[in-house]
C-alpha cells in the first residue's frame, strides 16, 4: 500500500504512468482495436473499486463522442498495483464505435466482492486544462458517499498540496449514465466522480503534480479500505 508506494522514487512512479499510458494513447488515444467495447477489469483485495471509463477515445450510446481523459487510464494502473484495489477501465474504442453501457456495467458487477460488507467506487475522469478547481468531487449533491469521507478525501488532497478541492461544483454526477449514478443506485455503495484538472494527470508535464495526485488516490484508498 503507501510504504510501498512511498518506497518508489518519483520519478519512477512517473515512469510507470507514462509506461503505462502507452497501451491506451496507441492509435490516437483510441486503444487496442482488438478490445473495441472491452471493459478490462482488474480484481483486488480490497473492498474498493477504482473506475476509469474515459481511458480512451470512445463514442457514447447516444452517439455523442467523448474525448479520452488523458493520463487516467495510466494513473489507475499505478495506483491499482500499489493498493491492490480492484480496476475498471476502457481498453480500447474510436470515434463513431458506441462503448455499450452494460458492457461496462456488467464489470463493475464482475469485481464486486462476495460476502464483502462495505465497498467503495472512485470513478477517476479528467477535467479539462485551466478548470477553475484542482479536482471536483461529483456526489449526487452529498447522496452518494457521506460527508464524513468527502471530509477525509478532501484533507488528503490538501496533505498533499491539492487545494482547490470542490464538491459538485461542476459535476455533480447525477445524469442517470455516470459510473457514481450507477454504483450508488443500483449497485448499493458509495461512490464518488473525481474530476481532476489536466496538469495533475499530464506526466509528461508537471510531475511533481501528478504525483501528488497519484499519492493523494493511494491514501484515499487505503483510507477507505479501513
Amino acid at each position: 500500500m503507501l510504504k510501498d508506494f512511498l518506497a518508489e522514487p518519483k520519478n519512477k512512479i512517473i515512469q510507470q504512468i507514462v509506461e503505462n499510458e502507452r497501451s491506451f494513447c496507441q492509435n490516437n488515444y483510441n486503444g487496442d482495436q482488438k478490445k473495441k467495447d472491452v471493459a478490462e477489469v482488474v480484481h483486488g483485495k480490497i473492498p474498493v473499486i477504482l473506475s476509469t471509463p474515459h481511458s480512451v477515445n470512445h463514442t457514447r450510446e447516444d452517439g455523442t463522442f467523448k474525448e479520452v481523459d488523458t493520463f487516467t487510464g495510466g494513473i489507475g494502473q499505478v495506483v491499482q498495483r500499489y493498493t491492490g484495489c480492484s480496476l475498471v477501465y476502457l481498453a480500447g474504442s474510436g470515434r463513431g464505435f458506441k462503448v455499450r453501457q452494460t458492457r461496462y456495467r456488467n464489470a463493475l458487477r464482475a469485481v464486486m466482492p462476495e460476502n464483502e460488507g462495505r465497498v467503495f467506487l472512485i470513478d477517476l475522469h479528467g477535467a479539462k486544462k485551466g478548470s477553475p478547481f484542482d479536482v471536483d468531487l461529483g456526489t449526487l449533491y452529498g447522496k452518494s458517499i457521506s460527508s464524513h469521507f468527502v471530509e477525509e478525501i478532501k484533507e488528503k488532497f490538501l496533505a498533499n498540496g491539492i487545494s482547490d478541492v470542490r464538491e459538485n461544483f461542476k459535476f455533480s454526477a447525477g445524469n442517470k449514465t455516470t459510473v457514481t449514478n450507477y454504483a450508488y443506485n443500483h449497485l448499493k455503495i458509495p461512490a464518488v466522480q473525481m474530476e481532476v484538472e489536466y496538469r495533475f494527470r499530464d506526466a509528461n508535464g508537471d510531475a511533481t503534480s501528478v504525483w501528488a495526485l497519484t499519492k493523494s488516490l493511494v491514501e484515499i484508498i487505503e483510507f477507505l479500505s479501513r
